[in-house]
Parts: C-alpha cells; sequence; structure tokens
C-alpha cells in the first residue's frame, strides 16, 4: 500500500480521479458507504497498479499438473511442451514490468486496470493457487486508501532543489528492488487535512 500512497502522492492528478471516485460516495454526514470497497473502480484500479510496480511476491513456484504447451512469441515464434512434473518459477516483478504485456511498464497508470477482469488481476497470483485472502487484501487496502483520501491530501517531500519527477526516480525506480525483497524502504509524504465544502 505504501507504493499506492507514494504514486498518488507524486501524480496529483491520479489523486484528484481517485479521491472523485470516493467523494461520489461520500453521504450527507460526509459519511463513506464501506459495505463493498469493490465500488470504487478508480481507487481500486490505484492500488492494483501500485501493487504492480512492487508486487510482494517477486515469484512464484509451481509444479506442472499436467503437460503444458507454450506459445513463445521470441525472438522467433515457436512452441514448446513443459512435461507434467515439471519445476517451473514465474519471474513477477520482470512480468509486471514487461513492455510486451504493459505498455509503458514503468508508468504509474491506474486506468490500465479499468474494465479488467478480477481473474485478470493477476499480483496475488492466479487460478487454483491464487491467494485465499486476494479479495479481503483488496477490499481492505482499498476501504483504507478511501478513508485516508476523503479526509486528507498526499504530497511528496522534495530534497532541497529536487523536482517531482527527480524525487519518483530516487524512490520509486531507482529505489525499487535493489536485491531485496522488501522493495521501498521509506517515502516521505506530506500529509494535510482535506477541506471539504
Amino acid at each position: 500500500m505504501i507504493a499506492t500512497l507514494g504514486y498518488l502522492a507524486i501524480h496529483q492528478d491520479e489523486q484528484e480521479k481517485a479521491y472523485a471516485d470516493v467523494k461520489s460516495r461520500l453521504g450527507p454526514d460526509g459519511q463513506l458507504d464501506l459495505l463493498d470497497g469493490g465500488e470504487f473502480t478508480y481507487l481500486q484500479a490505484c492500488f492494483h497498479e501500485g501493487v504492480r510496480l512492487f508486487t510482494s511476491t517477486i515469484f512464484l513456484a509451481r509444479v506442472l499438473p499436467e503437460d503444458v504447451l507454450v506459445k513463445v512469441e521470441r525472438p522467433l515464434p515457436h512452441s514448446i511442451v513443459l512435461p507434467k512434473g515439471s519445476r517451473i518459477v514465474l519471474d513477477m516483478v520482470n512480468t509486471f514490468r514487461n513492455p510486451n504485456v504493459y505498455e509503458n511498464p514503468e508508468e504509474y497508470k491506474p486506468a490500465r486496470w479499468l474494465n479488467v477482469a478480477e481473474t485478470e488481476v493477476a499480483m496475488f497470483g492466479t487460478g487454483p493457487r491464487a491467494c485465499v485472502g486476494r479479495k479481503l487484501a483488496s477490499t481492505e487496502a482499498t476501504c483504507v486508501l478511501a478513508l485516508l483520501l476523503r479526509d486528507w491530501t498526499l504530497d511528496i517531500v522534495l530534497e532541497p532543489g529536487e523536482t517531482r519527477l527527480q524525487y519518483e526516480e530516487r524512490l520509486m525506480v531507482t529505489g525499487s528492488y535493489a536485491g531485496t525483497i522488501s522493495p521501498i524502504a521509506q517515502i516521505p509524504l506530506q500529509i494535510t487535512r482535506r477541506v471539504r465544502a
């Protein structure tokens, strides 16, 4: 979730879209209807994009229960068969940053998750071995983000002479997956109470 907060602070336009999603669910008393976090469409897309860029699962290991035909596109199209019982390891970090899968994969673009089926959101794994808590994690994170954005705005804390782009490069690109399982150490943020009319 820290990656999502960092990206929303960097990309104020995305934060405003997420806040508009939250604001559309505010009751007359300023309270949120949190019974179904899945209805926060844009806010949930923001969370999914943050998790794509900083996935908590860096690889998935599996044993194939049956022969699998794999169609390879690069460098030359061909097919190979992975036999039943093969042990495979899926590199999730590079999969989620692959330009052949995601257009401009290093950019934070929550809109790429709009109108995407839940089964296509692979950050929690897919198929019968997907994380059993995926719905809970996604709903809980979306609700926490909604409550936070309802009352607060996020901004970044720049070092002297630093630009927003340099901040993003320093904390979100250069510091990402530098050989550790914990991709982000600290993201200094400025949190300001939101003024609602």
